[in-house]
């Protein structure tokens, strides 16, 4: 299942000028209530039950490496059927999000177009994550710029955003409408303070099996916490927060669904966390309620209440189809997933979810 595209697309040079017009004529969430800029989100926007700080901790250190990608091209090879399709050839600007997800260090020569000119240059590949829709193959990544750290608007003045380039994609799943992409960074002392970010967002993930047993039982849907950070618009991270409203697991798997919920989450679900053009491609992190859950005579308690493990905003239901969701985001199946080759690729946020 698939929603309306959220990639905000400009259509004029002035992409600053039109993204602030975007952010204040936008008729989908008028003002913007819903949306925390992540310099200004606290312990304090969390349930209750969820504010400690190591939660807390884990979850910025997600928000730090969640960046906004500017795609410049879009491929004529995307289908008659996909919703861009109308763009294909061109280079008009559109802006998603994403989420950096491993560094590995690179084995010999880099293959970027500056060091075919100075070679021996040492370099990290940097993986990231999005929607298929923001990126649909290597020659749009090619023609993507990454930036990082667009916390508000003075990063972009006073050096603190970073930007990569992207160089191919490493997997691409269409159907599920997620990718990985691949950049090259040449910056040792941005690959250290990445470094320190993707370990923070590892500290502590040890979660129960019963955690797993809880998706798509509907009295337990309202335990789950969904929080997205994007770029919406085009402009700096924003946090949202909400519910998960229901979990959909694709017809031709209906028999294999326990197997599927069981072991690997659910294939989609839906949720009302408030999204905007520009929200394409965002982490997702569920935060859940403690629960104590009892089968027979046996009793657990889910721990550990924090995941972000593959999930990313894919768009958002048509109107007729809302029923009191905004949003949809599919899930990767992982035994579709690509197998990546490389050796010390950081797991930066699960201990289940592991591209080996």
């Amino acid at each position: 299942m698939q929603g309306d595209h959220e990639c905000e697309i400009f259509e004029s040079a002035l992409e600053a000028a039109e993204g602030e017009e975007r952010w204040q004529s936008c008729t989908k969430n008028p003002g913007h209530r819903d949306f925390i800029p992540v310099k200004d989100f606290t312990m304090r926007h969390l349930p209750p039950d969820l504010r400690d700080q190591q939660t807390f901790s884990m979850f910025k250190a997600i928000a730090d490496l969640t960046v906004r990608l500017r795609v410049q091209y879009t491929s004529e090879d995307r289908p008659d059927d996909d919703q861009l399709s109308a763009l294909r050839g061109t280079d008009k600007l559109r802006t998603g999000s994403g989420l950096i997800t491993g560094i590995t260090p690179g084995q010999g020569e880099c293959p970027c177009y500056e060091c075919k000119w100075n070679p021996g240059r040492q370099f990290w590949w940097v993986y990231l994550r999005t929607a298929c829709h923001v990126a649909f193959d290597s020659k749009e990544a090619k023609l993507t710029k990454v930036d990082l750290f667009y916390d508000d608007e003075h990063c972009i003045s006073d050096g603190t955003m970073k930007s990569l380039y992207g160089f191919d994609l490493e997997m691409l799943d269409a159907s599920d409408d997620f990718c990985i992409m691949r950049c090259i960074l040449h910056d040792e002392s941005l690959f250290q303070q990445l470094q320190s970010y993707t370990h923070s967002s590892r500290l502590g993930m040890d979660f129960k099996m019963t955690w797993f047993t809880m998706w798509g039982r509907s009295e337990f849907l309202n335990h789950f916490i969904v929080l997205i950070v994007s770029h919406p618009h085009g402009k700096s991270k924003r946090v949202t927060i909400g519910k998960m409203k229901h979990v959909d697991v694709k017809p031709s798997e209906e028999r294999e669904k326990s197997y599927i919920l069981e072991c690997y989450g659910p294939v989609a679900f839906q949720y009302a966390t408030a999204t905007c053009r520009g929200s394409s491609g965002a982490p997702i992190v569920h935060l859940c309620i403690p629960i104590t859950i009892r089968k027979g005579d046996m009793t657990s308690t889910t721990s550990r209440p924090i995941r972000a493990d593959g999930w990313v905003h894919s768009g958002v239901l048509p109107k007729d189809r809302e029923d009191d969701a905004n949003s949809i985001l599919c899930c990767v199946p992982r035994t579709r997933s690509k197998k990546i080759n490389h050796s010390c690729l950081v797991n930066s946020f699960n201990q289940y979810w592991k591209l080996v």
